[in-house]
């Protein structure tokens, strides 16, 4: 498995949520293990309300690293 840079993954999010970008990246690795993708709407149901562009940014960087891809529900790719 690919390892993502630790930079990364070990600070909180700006939002001040108690969930972190590590935690987030656990349920999406869970969701997408079978398939290689999640959701958009999967994804937003793992994320605080409170996401700063930059912790979303950050967050699809990781998922693009680690070969996790985004399925958009509504056009079905």
């Amino acid at each position: 498995s690919t390892t993502i840079a630790p930079h990364l993954l070990d600070w909180p999010l700006r939002g001040g949520s108690q969930m972190d970008l590590q935690k987030i990246m656990a349920k999406a690795r869970d969701v997408a293990k079978s398939s290689g993708t999640i959701t958009t709407e999967q994804l937003n149901g793992m994320c605080p309300n409170n996401m700063e562009p930059e912790d979303i940014a950050a967050l699809l960087t990781a998922l693009r690293t680690e070969g996790i891809r985004l399925k958009d529900d509504e056009t079905g790719k």
